[in-house]
Parts: C-alpha cells; structure tokens; sequence
C-alpha cells in the first residue's frame, strides 16, 4: 500500500515560493507509508521544486484560464496507484503532521474492505505564516495562540511573535483522503480548482453515494498558511463552477468522525 500525494501549484514566486515549499516538505517529511508525491501542472517553478524533493512531475494538464480542471487531476495520479493504494488530493499550501500517517494507516486497519470512501478535516488557519525553524507538531504547537476568531483567510497579526491561528468553519475543505476509484465517473468535468462548489461537490460524492465518509478532524489537525485571494478571472471561474452538477456538503454532516478513545484512533 502506497500513499499517493497530489497537488497542483501556484506559480512559485515571491511569498508563494516559501510557503509552498514548506508544505511540500511537510509532506516528504511523513514516515511510516511509501509515498509518491505528484505535483501537476508547470506554472512557474514547478519543474524545479520537483527536482528539489525528487518529486514526479507531470506538467500537462487541461486548464480553464491556467486553472486546472478537478477531475483531470485525479485521471493522472489514478495513473501511479495500484488499487489498495490511499490517494491524497491536497491544496498546495497546507502542513501535514505525522497525525495524517497515523490516521490512515489506523483506518486502513480497522476499514480493510471499504472499496471506496472519503476522510476529510476542518483546517487549523494560521494568519501570519512565516518559514518554521522546524517543521515539528510539537513545535507548532509550543508556539500557537489558537483563540482567535475566524475572519477570513488573508494575511494578519503580522506583529505577533505567536503562530496566530482560529479553526476554520467546518465547511470548505483543503485536502481529501480518498480511495482509486471513489471518484472515477463521479464528478463534472468541467469543475475547476478554484472559483467556488469544488471542494464541497467532492463531499457531496462521498455523502450521496454513501461511501464510508468520516469528519477525522479530531485526529488529524493540519495547518492551512493563509495568503491573499486575488485572481482577476474569479468571477468566471464562479460561473463556471456553478453550471456544474453535484451537491454541496459540509464537513460536519459526515456520518462517521474519528476520535481517541483509550489513546486509540476510533472511527465510529
């Protein structure tokens, strides 16, 4: 069983280029799963941050104004799983801990024939991202004020010597955990990464077809370095995500959570 990690990049430059690059490494840094890492798509500094962490590159994909199209994502990393592989569809700007390895290895385990399913979690926002000395949960955690409010997900508390951070509303989703073949024919094509619906359209999959759909918040925290929204073509990526099918879910209407219970990851 191999871990299959997949993402597509902003182009890295400038505060995109760190904050990029440190989660990328969070990911290569993950132990305990053979892991392939794909990064699609070949905005700038793609091909070189591949070489940097000896990633795959596959820099051809179908776009719509430079954003790329969801389901064509998952068609080239479908191409580098066996069946009874764990594929992780991720935004590229987020840090994962070892709890993300611990999670899926605990859930194969206790799930083995859940042919197709979903594991998905709220996000930790950090408001003033900054390059870590180490990329360490323990580290993280030793330095974070967690009781701020959520506002938005632009950069703030610039001045702060704390990692500045609110739990996101349990709503837009950043990355899923998802088997070979949960999405194969179960999405529109013509959904884009960006815009609006996507990420909650992939919830709605997993709900409707009553996959094995489980919050695993609780176990999993993972950080989400916030940065400034901006693309001059949003309103038509909007417009092109909402003529697309699919129901929009949340996260807290997943019928199954993980938790600990006697230190022990549960999925119940």
């Amino acid at each position: 069983m191999k871990l299959i990690i997949f993402t597509t990049c902003k182009p890295l430059i400038n505060d995109d280029l760190w904050r990029q690059e440190q989660a990328i490494k969070s990911w290569t840094l993950l132990e305990g799963i053979e892991k392939k890492i794909i990064i699609i798509g070949n905005d700038q500094g793609t091909k070189e941050i591949c070489h940097k962490y000896n990633l795959i590159h596959e820099p051809n994909i179908k776009t719509l104004d430079g954003v790329p199209y969801l389901y064509e994502m998952f068609i080239i990393a479908n191409k580098y799983a066996d069946e009874d592989d764990v594929m992780l569809w991720t935004n590229s700007d987020m840090i994962y801990f070892q709890d993300m390895i611990t999670t899926i290895l605990n859930f194969k385990q206790q799930k083995p024939d859940e042919k197709n399913y979903l594991l998905v979690g709220g996000r930790i926002d950090w408001y003033n991202p900054k390059i870590l000395e180490k990329l360490d949960k323990n580290y993280f955690a030793n330095n974070i004020n967690l009781n701020n409010k959520f506002i938005d997900g632009n950069i703030r508390f610039t001045e702060s010597s704390k990692f500045e951070c609110c739990r996101h509303p349990l709503c837009g989703i950043d990355y899923v955990i998802h088997s070979k073949t949960t999405f194969l024919n179960n999405l529109d094509p013509n959904l884009v990464i960006a815009g609006t619906r996507h990420d909650m359209i992939m919830l709605g999959v997993g709900i409707d077809k009553k996959y094995f759909t489980c919050d695993i918040t609780q176990t999993c925290p993972v950080i989400h370095q916030n940065h400034g929204y901006s693309n001059k073509n949003a309103n038509k990526l909007k417009e092109n995500n909402l003529k697309c099918f699919g129901n929009q879910r949340w996260i807290y209407e997943s019928p199954y959570k993980s938790k600990y219970i006697n230190n022990k990851i549960i999925f119940e």
